[in-house]
Parts: C-alpha cells; sequence; structure tokens
C-alpha cells in the first residue's frame, strides 16, 4: 500500500524554524528590556495630539484627570513632545511585543525534547530498510546527492594538471584550492557536472550541497579576467545564467581573479562560510 504524499523538498524540511523562533525571541527580549528602560526615564505623563489646518497641535496630560492638557509649541519644545511620543510607542510595542514573547516562549518550550528528525535515525536497521522517511538524514541524502553519475569533462594531451586532495582533476590552481577548501569543510559538490542552462548543456565548475539547509549551488571561478576576450565572454555567460535564474548570491557563486591577483583562499573560505555552511 502506497502512502499519498504532498511534495515537500528536503530544502524545505530543513527550514531551522526553532533557531529563527529562538532569534526572534532574544530580539523581542531585549527591545522590550529597552523599551522598559525608556519609559522608566520618559517625562511622566502622556501626549496628545490634534490635527489643526494643515499641521498638529501637542498637548503634554502630565495626569490622567487632566483631559486637555498643556500647550505644547512645536517649534520651541520638539524635545518634550519627541520624548512623550517615544514613550507611547514604547508603552504599545512592550504590551504587544510580550504577547508575541508568550508565544514564542511556548513553541520553544514545546518543540525543546521533540525531533522528528530523529524518528527515523531512531529505528532499527531492519525497519529502515522497508520505510520512506519524510526527512531523509544528512549521512543518507547526502550518499544519494553524491551518487548522481556523468562523463567527467575533456582535458587536452597537453593541458597542466592540478588534482584536488581527492584525486580528482581541475583545471586550474584556483580549482584545486577551492576543492580543497570543499572537502576541508566536509562540503559535498560535483566537479563540471553538466546542466542545461538556458537550451545549453553547461558545465560549471563546481555544483555544491549546503548539508545544513539542502539548497544547492553552481560555483564558476573565472580565471583570466585581465584577459579582454575572456572578460566579455564570461560576462555575457553571467547574464546568460541570471536570465535563466542563477544568480551570484542566490544559488550561485562566482569567483574571480586575473594573472597578478590570484583567488584568495581567504576568499574561498568566506564564500563557503557564507553559502555553503
Amino acid at each position: 500500500m502506497s502512502m499519498k504524499r504532498n511534495h515537500f523538498s528536503q530544502a524545505d524540511w530543513a527550514l531551522d524554524l526553532r533557531s529563527e523562533a529562538q532569534k526572534r525571541a532574544n530580539m523581542l527580549k531585549s527591545a522590550v528590556r529597552e523599551a522598559e528602560d525608556y519609559v522608566k526615564r520618559a517625562p511622566q505623563g502622556m501626549l496628545r495630539d490634534i490635527k489643526h489646518r494643515n499641521s498638529f497641535q501637542y498637548f503634554w496630560r502630565k495626569e490622567k484627570s487632566d483631559t486637555n492638557g498643556t500647550y505644547l509649541p512645536a517649534s520651541s519644545e520638539t524635545k518634550i513632545i519627541r520624548e512623550l511620543a517615544q514613550k507611547d510607542y514604547c508603552l504599545k510595542f512592550i504590551k504587544e511585543a510580550k504577547e508575541e514573547l508568550r508565544f514564542w516562549d511556548k513553541y520553544l518550550s514545546m518543540t525543546e525534547k521533540r525531533n522528528v528528525e530523529a524518528v527515523y535515525k531512531d529505528m532499527s536497521e531492519a525497519r529502515k530498510m522497508y520505510t520512506n522517511p519524510f526527512i531523509t538524514p544528512d549521512d543518507l541524502y547526502i550518499r544519494q546527492w553524491e551518487d548522481r553519475k556523468y562523463e567527467p569533462g575533456y582535458f587536452a594531451p597537453d593541458y597542466p594538471e592540478y588534482y584536488s586532495a581527492k584525486g580528482e582533476r581541475v583545471r586550474s590552481k584556483a580549482e584545486e584550492n577551492i576543492a580543497n577548501l570543499l572537502i576541508l569543510n566536509k562540503v559535498p559538490y560535483h566537479y563540471e557536472c553538466p546542466f542545461i542552462i538556458g537550451g545549453e548543456e553547461r558545465r560549471p565548475d563546481f555544483y555544491c550541497l549546503n548539508v545544513r539547509t539542502k539548497k544547492e549551488y553552481l560555483w564558476e571561478h573565472f580565471g583570466m579576467m585581465d584577459n579582454t576576450e575572456y572578460a566579455r565572454n564570461n560576462v555575457e555567460k553571467i547574464n546568460k545564467m541570471a536570465v535563466n535564474g542563477h544568480v551570484h548570491g542566490q544559488n550561485c557563486i562566482f569567483t574571480f581573479e586575473t594573472s597578478v591577483l590570484p583567488l584568495n583562499t581567504k576568499v574561498i573560505q568566506l564564500m563557503i562560510e557564507k553559502f555553503l555552511l
């Protein structure tokens, strides 16, 4: 008996809602503390404002019983108007923020000891063999992702030889450095894996997987940007990739170098940390 399923990608399941909820709760708590501190230091009373012709008039209600308040000329009392307006905002913000915090605290408490990702992981190997999980464990997902088969790219007989730490041949010292840092950071990748982009087969230098988010990136390195024809051709290539949905910073990583400005390994590591970890 098969089970009907809605289609959710592993990237959808990988969204770390609990982490985002904790971040939101921490931001709210910090803002509430700041707002409460401001209210303590703010002037007594509250602000009343009315529309008057094409401008506004402001009144300082120092006591609740004072329904009208003392008139504050905007030209000379800007400071007290601003302080009272900010106080009013802070009081309303505190009320709404605390309501939201009650929700996040309840959610975080409820999910603290629950982990649906662990359900499949904790099953016996005998049962795993016959189970198709909704959420694929990272180790299994990586094995399946790396199992993609394709013919490697062609190298001319006189082409310089560069090899990554796992023995695959690449086309430049910069690509060797990229491959080795991907390996060092345990980022799964395919080298020169064929893709159809804009109706043409392309072989991006690296096709990478962010294991945490399950998001995939094409990484292109442009190594001769001081060569005018090379630069022109690759600007055209970058534009064509963008038109077909492959945009730097979203699902692509681009790095560049010239004959006098080689690609720095610090830049490679920065790109890996920014997009792939």
